[in-house]
């Protein structure tokens, strides 16, 4: 995998006004009680030019409340922060120590607070920031209940290198960050995820590519996300009810339809074909990620992917994820 190469190792400081800004959504949510979207920008608005201007920066993400980033909590200047980023430290090395000695074994929240010396809302706080960076461990919906699975960067990566990765990846603009080696007539179509208006889809983008040399299995996980936050996206548009089951075949279909590119609809018998067979590659990858991703614990003799199958995950995530948003675009103009 290739890298751009930046013009700054450090990015720009922030505005007085966006670091109070996001001081605020870091407290909110270090409080547990995160800012909701909807309700936030309504009743604050003087506030929504900076809130999307952290969330373009990819300091925070939003989907219903606005949450800090990793690289959020790097570049928040206060206590706080500060606080929080030792405690993401305390959990990153248990998490290490641990896979060190039992690898792909899931350590439990209760272990975690036993080992860091945390409470439970610090621990729950730092395994979600750490969720948020480039060094994923894999949780699922109730990790508190079934635990944390580190991976190898756990082992390979010191903490104060992972926040210098992350100061890599995301101090550039988005068209820099670490991409496919590609052809140029290959790089329009992937253009539309690194410029997406969805910070999700610009995120598991960035984290499927960046991840396909070092951590095949996560980049496997990051493609399957990606194609889903496409996929929500254009639901969104159509203000369309989601599954929140996560059923990503269903999101698929129920997004492809939106869009009009259905296997079913007015298409000639070429294109039909070529539809029915997006909608196998969608199975394809979900069955791929939970049998080779990072998202579940693994045992001893599982299946371990190679880089070719993260490189194949996240070129046909990305292919089908930047054509569901250019059909959407196309549907947009008159």
């Amino acid at each position: 995998m290739q890298k751009v190469k930046t013009t700054s190792r450090h990015a720009q400081p922030l505005s007085r006004a966006l670091e109070k800004c996001l001081g605020l959504v870091l407290k909110a949510e270090l409080s547990g009680e995160a800012l909701a979207v909807d309700k936030y920008r309504a009743q604050h608005p003087r506030q929504v030019s900076s809130l999307d201007a952290l969330t373009a920066q990819r300091l925070v993400k939003r989907d219903q409340q606005y949450v800090a980033t990793f690289w959020g909590l790097v570049r928040a200047r206060n206590r706080a922060a500060s606080t929080a980023l030792k405690n993401c430290e305390k959990v990153y090395k248990v998490l290490g120590k641990h896979y060190s000695q039992h690898q792909f074994a899931a350590l439990s929240a209760s272990d975690l607070e036993r080992r860091t010396g945390l409470t439970s809302e610090q621990v729950a706080h730092s395994v979600l920031f750490l969720e948020r960076s480039p060094s994923s461990p894999a949780i699922g919906p109730n990790w508190k209940d079934v635990g944390v699975v580190g991976t190898e960067r756990y082992v390979t990566q010191s903490f104060r290198a992972l926040k210098e990765q992350t100061r890599r990846m995301f101090s550039a603009p988005a068209m820099m960050l670490p991409t496919l080696p590609r052809p140029v007539e290959y790089d329009g179509m992937f253009r539309e995820l690194d410029a997406a208006e969805s910070e999700p889809i610009r995120c598991s983008w960035a984290k499927a590519t960046s991840n396909m040399t070092s951590d095949a299995a996560g980049a496997i996980t990051a493609a399957r996300a990606l194609l889903e936050s496409a996929c929500r996206h254009v639901l969104a548009e159509f203000q369309m009810k989601e599954d929140d089951h996560g059923n990503l075949g269903k999101l698929y279909r129920d997004a492809a339809s939106c869009v009009g590119l259905a296997s079913k609809g007015q298409h000639n018998e070429m294109l039909k074909r070529l539809l029915a067979g997006c909608t196998t590659v969608v199975d394809g990858l979900s069955e791929l990620r939970n049998q080779l991703g990072d998202s579940h614990g693994l045992g001893p003799v599982s299946m371990r992917p190679a880089h070719r199958h993260a490189a194949l995950a996240v070129t046909l995530a990305g292919g089908l994820s930047a054509f569901l948003l250019a059909t959407l675009d196309a549907r947009r103009k008159p």
